[in-house]
């Protein structure tokens, strides 16, 4: 997960390709925080009271935990982005982006031409880096939605904060490029005080597109506003990108997402756990922590099938805790084609349907909540399963599995199969 060792490197320089001045390095987690005393002030208070843990007030997104036992079935919604010592620098600048006073402000009333940019970073960009599921997207996007919550619209009725992913971004600009709208959709991105892009690989190889999107970051930038991008990988090493779009990223700030610790992890395990109606002592939180995946996105999962085996209103206890992870570690991870398999067989479908082209409604479904159970039971990611699936790329399977997602709370016969799938998939494994 979070690529990224003991420090939380911040790396800032200035790129051949785009000339502007940069600011100065920032070694390491320290950096920031060493230069500017009042960016960490509010770090340190909370480190301090939380054995170096910082909660970030951003909401992530909803997960669920179903069970045919109305009272396990329980949904999760984490309050926080969790930051322990080791993403001490994440911590530091997103509270300055979220205490930001000139983010309440107008472009005309915060930032003539030229002038600082919105954010209190001294640069114009801000470039997200680690692997799937290491948490940019929970900061990227409630980064937006904070933002959004405080700027609002304009007089004109404009939203002032755009989040797109690579291949909205993509498929908005062919479509106004077609239907001869692309200045209207200039004059939207532009005049945002905060555009926020996800999963920047998307775009490599899309010349047209990315020479949009550098125009873009231009105008951005002489406005005083602030972008955002997450990426896997950082824009040196993807394959397809353009000397034009690398140097402005390089220009602004890089933060790398290092792997939660021990700290980090109990604080995740407690606000899932309690966000689905159970505690823990301090016990059981230490010793789900020390034997769970160090992965986030592991890691709930974790918490989500511990929680299927409590009662709501039950206090896990250490060596309930340790009992349950045994079970959970051994667990077998089952093959994903035999979970393409069960799927196909449930629906009453030939496999091959599910890797198909077909947009009928009960191959969509099944398609769906294949993608959903295989990135809950397997740890293969979008891509991954995207490639199985007959190629489809990463912003369709993840609409995928946020659809299923949504939808198991209330749809009681679609979380009534996936009940059965899970029963079925599980023994299937442990055969």
């Amino acid at each position: 997960m979070q690529d990224g060792a003991d420090v939380v490197p911040a790396t800032q320089s200035t790129a051949e390709a785009h000339p502007q001045t940069a600011p100065p390095h920032t070694p390491g987690s320290a950096g920031l925080a060493a230069t500017d005393p009042s960016l960490s002030a509010t770090s340190r208070a909370a480190q301090g009271a939380a054995g170096g843990v910082v909660k970030l007030p951003l909401s992530g997104r909803r997960m669920h935990a179903t069970s045919d036992d109305p009272s396990t079935a329980a949904a999760c919604t984490l309050p926080s982005f969790v930051a322990g010592p080791e993403n001490r620098l994440v911590a530091a600048v997103f509270e300055r982006l979220l205490d930001d006073k000139t983010t309440g402000q107008t472009p005309s009333e915060s930032a003539p031409s030229g002038s600082a940019p919105a954010g209190g970073l001294g640069v114009g960009s801000l470039l997200l880096l680690g692997p799937s599921g290491s948490g940019k997207t929970h900061l990227a996007r409630g980064l937006g939605e904070a933002w959004n919550a405080r700027l609002g619209h304009t007089k004109n009725g404009d939203s002032q904060v755009a989040y797109l992913t690579a291949s909205d971004f993509r498929r908005q600009v062919a479509s106004a490029v077609s239907d001869r709208s692309i200045d209207a959709l200039r004059r939207q991105l532009r005049r945002c005080r905060l555009l926020v892009l996800d999963d920047l690989p998307r775009l490599a190889g899309e010349a047209y597109v990315l020479e949009e999107l550098v125009h873009t970051l231009d105008a951005l930038s002489q406005s005083g506003a602030l972008f955002v991008a997450a990426s896997q990988k950082p824009p040196a090493e993807l394959p397809g990108l353009s000397r034009a779009l690398i140097g402005r990223l390089l220009s602004g700030l890089t933060l790398e997402i290092a792997p939660p610790r021990l700290a980090a992890q109990q604080e995740l395990l407690l606000q899932a756990l309690t966000a689905m109606g159970c505690s823990a002592t301090a016990g059981a939180l230490r010793a789900l922590a020390e034997q769970a995946p160090a992965d986030p996105r592991q890691l709930l999962g974790v918490a989500m099938r511990i929680r299927r085996r409590l009662r709501a209103g039950t206090v896990l206890d250490e060596q309930t805790a340790l009992g349950l992870i045994k079970l959970d570690l051994q667990r077998p991870t089952p093959p994903a084609s035999d979970i393409l398999t069960v799927v196909a067989r449930y629906y009453g479908l030939p496999k091959t349907k599910l890797t198909s082209s077909s947009r009928q409604k009960s191959i969509v479904l099944a398609r769906a909540v294949a993608i959903f159970l295989i990135r809950e039971l397997t740890p293969l990611s979008y891509d991954q399963i995207g490639k199985m699936l007959g190629g489809r790329d990463h912003s369709t399977v993840l609409h995928n599995y946020r659809r299923i997602e949504r939808a198991q709370a209330s749809d009681r016969v679609l979380g009534h199969a996936l009940g059965e799938l899970r029963r079925s998939i599980t023994v299937g494994a442990a055969a």
